[in-house]
This record gives C-alpha cells, structure tokens and sequence, in this order.
C-alpha cells in the first residue's frame, strides 16, 4: 500500500481502532511484542520494511476511535469521506467535476421537490450541484455558471414561477448552450405546472420593464423556455403520478 502511494497517488486511510497511534508508529505495546516474534523468525530486512511501512501509514490524515461515541459513528464518517473521494475521481476521469447541476426556483422548489431530489440523488452515489441558498444573496452567478460547464446532466426543475427568477433563466441559457457545444444532457421536469404555462407572459413583461436588463437577454430567455419545454424524453411531469 505504501509503494503504492508513492507510485500511482493511491490514497491510503489509516484506521486506529482502538489502538494508540504512536503505539502503531513506534510499535509498541502489541506492536512491539509482534515485532519481538518476527525479529527472531522473519529476515531483518524485511522486518525493517514492515516498520518502515507502519510508521508511513501513521503520516497519513486517519481516524481514531477514541475521538467518536461508538464504531457507528466512526464507520459513517470513514464512508462519507472514501464516497467523496471516489466520486470526485469518477467526475475527473471523464473531465467532469460533477455529474448533475440541478437547475429549480429557489422559493418555489428548494424546501420541497428539489431538496428531495437532492437526496435521492446523493442516495445514489450521483455527484449533484445544488446551489446554496446564500449564493443568491452574493454576486455569484458566475460560480453558478462554471458549476453548469463542469456537469454532465442538468435536471431543470420547472415550476409556476420559474420564469420570474433572472437567475433560472440565465442558468438555462447556460444548460442549453452546453447542451449544443458539448452534448450535456439536459433534463426538464415539470413541478406541478402545464408546459405550455411554463413561460409566463407577465413574467417577461416585469422583465421587459426591467431597466437593468437588456432586450435582446430577454428574448434569449424567452427563446431558452420555448426550445427547453419542447425537448424530448426523458422529461416528467408531476402531475402524472400521485
């Protein structure tokens, strides 16, 4: 293991169960009685490679279950950061840094369908960006933005006001013209809105009266609604289920 981490990068986790640290590192205690027996039955060489390899492996960041109420709470822990870390690689290796941006209307989705979503997706080991809700409150949307490029699916998330949100529309521009340069996938669902309902005349008409937003972004929003509705399977709508 060891070698391997000098070799490839291979990540190596260390696991103290309940066993001092530098007992391990030094080999003491047990350790030391063990090392008694091999130091009379084993080649000193290779012994002094067993020490070596104990003593690089406590270099490492690890856990210790002294630090943690029972194992429970320790193991969930240990997954968590080894799921991570696998799904970090797994995005990396196809030039992805996440495999889903979940695209929705904070005030109308975040506390309900999109928060379940979420979890349904990070349940399945999907790699999913979900906007924190005190990004909005910045001047972020750029980060946002990046965040669509680095994806390989978006889940649009329609519902009765999405088109109110400048943020939303701005998003989809982004997940469309994605989905043209490098074939993101895109998903639309509808939360219990009609497609054709979708894009709200007087949605745009607060927009166009909007001083601060030029004509031509609003047209390229309307023109992003029109073709994301159309798109053709996979897509859903809620009020098909119960």
């Amino acid at each position: 293991m060891v070698e391997q981490v000098k070799m490839t990068g291979q990540v190596l986790v260390p696991v103290f169960y309940r066993v001092d640290p530098s007992h391990v590192r030094r080999a003491w205690g047990a350790f030391g009685k063990a090392f008694e027996r091999y130091d009379c039955e084993m080649e000193q060489e290779e012994v002094r490679t067993w020490r070596g390899a104990l003593a690089a492996a406590t270099d490492h960041f690890g856990w210790d279950i002294q630090d943690y109420r029972d194992d429970a709470e320790l193991i969930e822990e240990i997954v968590q950061c080894v799921f991570n870390k696998l799904i970090g690689w797994s995005s990396f290796e196809g030039g992805w840094k996440y495999d889903v941006f979940l695209n929705f209307r904070g005030e109308d989705t975040r506390k309900s369908f999109s928060s379940h979503l979420y979890k349904a997706l990070y349940q399945k080991r999907i790699n999913t960006f979900m906007d924190d809700e005190e990004l909005r409150k910045g001047n972020s949307l750029s980060e946002l933005l990046k965040c669509i490029k680095q994806s390989r699916v978006s889940i649009v998330v329609f519902s009765e006001d999405y088109a109110s949100s400048t943020w939303c529309l701005k998003e989809l521009v982004q997940i469309l013209k994605c989905m043209d340069e490098k074939n993101q996938m895109v998903i639309p669902v509808f939360y219990e809105v009609d497609p054709s309902q979708v894009c709200k005349p007087e949605a745009f008409t607060k927009h166009d009266r909007d001083s601060k937003v030029e004509k031509e972004e609003v047209q390229s929003w309307m023109s992003a609604l029109t073709r994301a509705t159309n798109l053709t399977l996979p897509r859903w709508d809620s009020r098909n289920y119960e």
